[in-house]
């Protein structure tokens, strides 16, 4: 019996990788790749080649559509919704009022995940090896590298967080010894 485990060669970036043609295209395109590379019976390649072009559709309109295909939201609606969600965060006042409202809108997984990547840009910063950060905190040194190419390339929000609590801490430091 066939598997999606049996095209794993095929790469998932082919799918949403070309920016030429339809979706039916890509799958095609993945379709004779996998059909090609699997060497199989003329029957089994029919077979094949149905499965896979319904995944590869399959997976190139989830990736079309982002993380949540289901919605409907225009880009426009989308980045005002993000917006807002970036208003309520700067309204809060305390760490104690930022906990409460990211424990009503996340769930404790989606908050573990967060913290993970917080807790490893210091380190990161220090130039500490993913391998030693791995140790230290526990992070996959996957998502240490994911926070490490932000670091390096990413929106900024990192390097601001971290420099505003630097500031705030001398700040406080200052205060407290004068």
């Amino acid at each position: 019996m066939w598997s999606e485990e049996s095209v794993t060669y095929v790469p998932e970036s082919t799918i949403c990788g070309h920016g030429e043609g339809t979706a039916a295209a890509v799958a095609a395109r993945l379709t004779a790749a996998a059909v090609r590379a699997a060497k199989p019976t003329p029957r089994r390649e029919r077979l094949l080649s149905g499965q896979i072009r319904a995944i590869a559709l399959a997976r190139y309109y989830i990736k079309l559509a982002g993380v949540k295909a289901h919605r409907t939201l225009t880009p426009r609606q989308e980045a005002l919704a993000e917006r807002n969600l970036c208003v309520a965060l700067a309204a809060l006042r305390t760490p104690e009022e930022v906990k409460a409202f990211l424990r009503d809108l996340c769930t404790p997984a989606e908050i573990q995940a967060m913290a993970d990547r917080w807790a490893v840009v210091e380190p990161l910063k220090r130039s500490v090896p993913y391998r030693e950060i791995h140790r230290l905190t526990g992070v996959s040194v996957t998502t240490i590298g994911r926070v490490a190419r932000f670091l390096a390339g990413g929106y900024g929000g990192y390097e601001t967080a971290q420099r505003r609590l630097e500031a705030a801490r001398r700040t406080s430091h200052a205060t407290v010894h004068a």
